[in-house]
This record gives C-alpha cells, structure tokens and sequence, in this order.
C-alpha cells in the first residue's frame, strides 16, 4: 500500500511542475547604492590639534557666514589670523589663514564631525586633526 501513496505523490509533484506558467524566474535585484552624504555644513566652532614648530598646538577655528561668503578666524595657544577663501567640497574644507607672519593654507577631510587634514605655510607642513563642537 506504501508503493501506490509514494507514485501518486510523484505524480503530484510531476504535475505541478508541468503546470508552471512559463515565466522565468527574476534575479533578485542588487541593493541601492546609499546616497552620498550631504555637503559639509562649515558654519560653527572647530576644535583642533597640530604641532608647528616642534610645539604641540591646540585652537579653535570659528567659521560663519552662508555659501559663497563664509568668514572666520582662529585662534590657537600661539596666536589668532582670520580665515579666507572657505570653500566646501563634498566633505572636503578648505580655506586660508592670514597670520602675522605667514600665510598657511589648510585642506580638512571630514567623517561626521571629526576631521584630519594637513596645513601648509611657507613650506613648513603639519598634521591637524579635530572636531565640530
């Protein structure tokens, strides 16, 4: 009695799949590319760290101002210089620095608030590093 109960369930299965519609089968679609971020909003206080002159220096950079008109200025534990030429790339900021002696120009790479980046014045070149308040 087995033998005829596992014949006709073969044959059920047969059936069913003779019955399909006919239409292919859809790949599973690949998983949307995540936006990119928003641009970086400069506007705020900027804490930093960097060594120049063999000192450890620790500032604030304050920005203000809307697109295409941004102003600034920082002030460090070895002086203050205001900021110019602000300009946002994605989440690139760059911008210089008019201090008494030298004019040193930054280039700051975002990931949320914090940043890294490089300064350069005159040819002596630093590290910098910090955070958006």
């Amino acid at each position: 009695m087995k033998r005829p109960a596992a014949l006709f369930l073969i044959g059920l299965v047969l059936a069913a799949c003779s019955q399909s519609t006919g239409s292919a089968v859809e790949a599973p679609r690949p998983a949307p590319e995540p936006p990119p971020p928003a641009a970086l909003d400069p506007v705020g206080v900027f804490d930093f760290q960097t060594e120049a002159m063999g000192s450890s220096v620790t500032g604030t950079f304050t920005i203000s101002g809307s697109p295409g008109s941004y102003s600034g200025n920082a002030s460090s534990d070895i002086g203050s210089f205001s900021l110019r030429e602000i300009e946002v790339n994605g989440q690139e900021l760059t911008f210089v620095g008019d201090s008494p002696e030298f004019v040193v120009y930054f280039v700051l790479e975002f990931d949320g608030d914090n940043f890294t980046g490089e300064w350069d014045a005159e040819g002596m070149t630093g590290f910098i590093s910090g955070q958006k308040r």
